[in-house]
């Protein structure tokens, strides 16, 4: 009888832990992407190749030379 009972704690902590890690990560990347698209709607985020690596005057920066 003690190995059923505990057999049935044990499946529904594991059940409890799996439902805790995907209702966690759902939320979490719905989260994510409702402020990266806030972030897009305020110009505060640009979807394109323009970034602080691919300025101009970075590229200069980063020429070789040999």
């Amino acid at each position: 009888i003690g190995l059923t009972i505990w057999s049935g704690i044990e499946d529904s902590i594991h059940m409890f832990v799996f439902l805790f890690l995907a209702v966690g990560l759902t939320l979490s990347i719905n989260w994510f992407l409702m402020e990266a698209r806030s972030l897009q709607a305020q110009g505060k985020l640009q979807w394109g190749t323009e970034d602080g690596a691919t300025s101009a005057a970075r590229q200069e920066e980063l020429k070789k030379t040999d």
